[in-house]
């Protein structure tokens, strides 16, 4: 990688404009991701716009922790209230002049900082209409960055436009970005189109650093780890779970939950337990000790859903982590969705892709009873996460990407 002192228009021939509805320092994995992949890009050849509600926007995004690019935050555009009889109408002009005034904002942006490439992230509505619209009005290289299925994120009005919206620009785009090998190919299949593939990058931490450090859990029982947010694309995922670890016979087996949700909130909805410890999340340095020490890793998706799409595709921005700590992970996911068919590949964790519990629970058995298993399963979990999963290579394919589009 070219020093800061030596790099050249040569090795960074493109100017970057990335918008993201989450940008570092944020604590969410699509700002991490980003974090990530523009580490290594001189500050002068990039910047990031975001957007958040309210006047005063600016201030809800600490100076500590961002990247050295500069960062423009956008005003909401404003929206018609609704009234009741004439709801669809409204919401249908509303979104248009959102996207109209996004596409202004991020215009001048575009012009000011002369821009020779954009890239919107999914999981705004506005986001991606928005910069093709400027893309093709200035005529720079537009590129969508699929981190979720876009057209399926939302339901009712909201899908139809999306999906049709999805329809007209993805296979215009210059190019269409995604996380994992079946989103890839859903959209060859829905669009004809060819995506690259990032995977979603992470740090690959010094396991012998991560041994030496404290005791996380008590010396008795066996110890299972969760990290994240665990919402309606978790659910019966993790009933399945808790029924399961009442099937093994055991009552020193333990779910521990790491999230930033309140206890009453997952208890709502059923994941609750003797078994289960609830902790609060904790920064990502910690979190790879709490990973390292566990004794399994759990990574689940929903059977049922009302984004089964978005399930199937999804990549959770775990996955690295989990696999770069060399632990045995327990996936619980439908057949075909991205991350069954990875594990199942690479023979990297135990799969149970069916919504049966005794299947989870003769999968949690196998893990706990057979050692020589645990260690094969765990040594190829850190593999997969070295040869698909690290920083550097994210990074090197991000920028290679970059690179192409800006000698274009």
């Amino acid at each position: 990688m070219p020093t800061q002192d030596n790099i050249t228009n040569r090795d960074y021939p493109f100017k970057l404009g990335l918008i993201s509805g989450a940008l570092p320092p944020a604590p969410f994995a699509q700002a991490v991701v980003l974090d990530r992949l523009l580490k290594d890009v001189p500050a002068d050849n990039y910047c990031l716009v975001t957007h958040q509600p309210g006047r005063k926007a600016s201030r809800e995004l600490p100076e500590a922790g961002r990247l050295p690019g500069r960062y423009f935050i956008l005003k909401e555009p404003f929206h018609l209230p609704l009234v009741k009889g004439i709801t669809l109408p409204q919401i249908t002009i509303n979104t248009l002049w959102g996207i109209f005034r996004r596409a202004r904002q991020i215009e001048a942006i575009a012009r000011q900082e002369h821009l020779t490439v954009l890239i919107a992230c999914t999981a705004n509505l506005y986001d991606i209409p928005a910069a093709y619209l400027v893309g093709s009005r200035l005529n720079i290289p537009f590129i969508p960055y699929v981190f979720d299925y876009f057209s399926y994120q939302w339901t009712g009005f909201f899908r139809f436009f999306s999906k049709r919206m999805e329809s007209a620009i993805f296979p215009k785009a210059h190019k269409v970005l995604v996380t994992n090998k079946c989103m890839g190919d859903e959209y060859r299949r829905v669009y004809g189109i060819e995506c690259p593939v990032i995977f979603n990058p992470c740090s690959i931490p010094d396991l012998s650093h991560l041994d030496m450090t404290g005791p996380v859990f008590p010396s008795e029982g066996i110890h299972i780890v969760f990290a994240g947010t665990v919402y309606h694309a978790h659910f019966d995922a993790f009933r399945n779970f808790i029924a399961s670890l009442k099937e093994t016979g055991r009552d020193d087996t333990f779910l521990h939950i790491f999230t930033p949700q309140a206890r009453s909130e997952l208890e709502k909805n059923g994941i609750c337990g003797t078994m289960i410890r609830y902790h609060q999340s904790v920064s990502h340095t910690e979190i790879l000790s709490v990973l390292r020490k566990a004794d399994i890793l759990y990574l689940p998706l929903a059977f049922d859903s009302p984004i089964p799409e978005v399930i199937m595709t999804a990549s959770p921005g775990k996955t690295g982590e989990y696999l770069s700590v060399g632990r045995p992970i327990l996936v619980h996911a439908p057949k075909g969705s991205f991350i069954s068919s990875y594990f199942s590949e690479n023979g990297c964790g135990v799969v149970v892709d069916r919504n049966d519990i005794q299947q989870l629970s003769a999968g949690l058995k196998k893990i706990i009873d057979d050692e020589g298993f645990r260690r094969d399963i765990s040594t190829r979990a850190r593999v997969m996460a070295e040869r698909d999963f690290s920083a550097a290579e994210g990074s090197r394919r991000f920028l290679a990407l970059l690179r192409q589009t800006g000698d274009q």
